[in-house]
């Protein structure tokens, strides 16, 4: 297991800040941020490139954050994999085991871990003749012979093209559960990260905000900077003016939205922020029953305009009420677009899913 306790490293004006993560053995950990977040330099860390300024870094309960990198045991797939262009296949993938002078072993192992990630008809192949794919295994096949106790990946589709990608992140993943590495992968991806992660953390100027599931913290965002980076709409300011034990009522620009009542330390009356997930917003057909939690948020509504992307389809509306008229964008697949003779101008009933209505606690943008 690797555990990372209070970890802090400055260079220049940047920081990482108290960063605290867990990965048990046969875990995959995706952290995912933007560019310039601290994602490869908490990787350096973790390395022992970079020189931390307090915390601690252990493996198995063993210390190792005054180690030296080549003392640690971990194996590292950078993002543009560093393959050895003078050498073939199988010398990139023995490099390590050289290195560590297990020479009569080498052979053996390098064709175990070959077998297991489907390239022994590659072994003796030039690198220069791989594609994306191939050196992508290759590379990690390299960072896994040495057997290490933990194993980092740096963006490591960021050189798959798109039609090949999705198909090689369960691969990949299925890959190292058999081996039961405790694995560490950072990306900017949200599908990818969504798709490999047992558990997911999201940093963000060199502080992790959120932890949980990849379930958890899309549906559930801490609070409206976690909620921006997953690229939710509809983050709005509102009012609090009703709640009991089941349900919050918000107002909005003058309409009232019903939300779970699952959220402490809210008071009647109190403005709040909230959002509502654009994929929560339903199209209402009244030719046919209406689920029961979908009635308390149904509204009159406007098409003002439609975009569209290779399966999907964003709308913009405009709910039509006595005061202002708000305006939500809602994303379905667009299939239903079609199904349902959508287009710009018509009116339609639209209804908001209160499980898609997330409200932000007060205190969240400070935790």
């Amino acid at each position: 297991m690797l555990k990372i306790e209070n970890l802090n490293y400055k260079i220049g004006e940047f920081h990482l800040s108290d960063i605290n993560l867990e990965v048990e053995n046969n875990r995959y950990f995706v952290l995912l941020g933007p560019t310039g977040s601290g994602k490869t330099t908490l990787l350096k860390c973790i390395l022992g490139l970079n020189k931390t300024t307090a915390g601690k870094i252990s493996i198995d309960g063993k210390d190792i954050t005054n180690n030296l990198p080549e003392e640690r045991n971990i194996g590292f797939l950078p993002q543009n994999y560093l393959l050895f262009p003078n050498m073939n296949v199988f010398e990139n993938i023995s490099f390590g085991l050289k290195i560590k002078k297990k020479s009569d072993e080498t052979k053996n192992e390098v064709m175990k871990i070959a077998k297991l990630l489907d390239i022994e008809s590659l072994i003796d192949r030039e690198i220069k003749n791989l594609s994306g794919g191939e050196a992508q295994r290759v590379a990690l096949a390299r960072a896994l012979v040495v057997k290490p106790k933990v194993l980092l990946l740096d963006e490591p589709f960021s050189a798959i093209h798109e039609g090949l990608k999705n198909e090689l992140w369960f691969e990949l993943k299925n890959i190292l559960k058999k081996l039961e590495t405790p694995t560490i992968h950072i990306t900017h991806n949200l599908d990818e990260g969504y798709a490999v992660a047992d558990k997911m953390g999201i940093i963000i100027d060199g502080e992790i905000i959120q932890q949980g599931t990849a379930d958890e913290i899309f549906t559930k965002p801490k609070n409206e900077t976690v909620a921006k980076f997953l690229g939710l709409k509809n983050i709005f300011d509102g009012k609090i003016i009703l709640q009991n034990k089941q349900n919050i009522t918000l107002e909005y620009k003058g309409i009232k939205i019903i939300a779970n009542s699952n959220i402490k330390k809210l008071e009647t009356g109190q403005n709040i922020k909230f959002c509502i997930r654009p994929d929560a917003i339903k199209v209402i057909r009244t030719d046919y029953p209406i689920r029961e939690e979908l009635k308390e948020n149904m509204f009159d509504a406007e098409i003002i305009s439609s975009y569209f992307f290779s399966d999907t389809c964003v709308m913009k509306l405009h709910i039509l009420s006595d005061g202002e008229y708000p305006v939500f964008s809602a994303k379905f697949p667009s299939l239903i677009y079609k199904r349902y003779d959508l287009r710009d101008g018509l009116k339609i009933k639209t209804a908001f899913w209160k499980e898609g209505i997330i409200i932000f606690n007060r205190n969240d943008d400070s935790d």
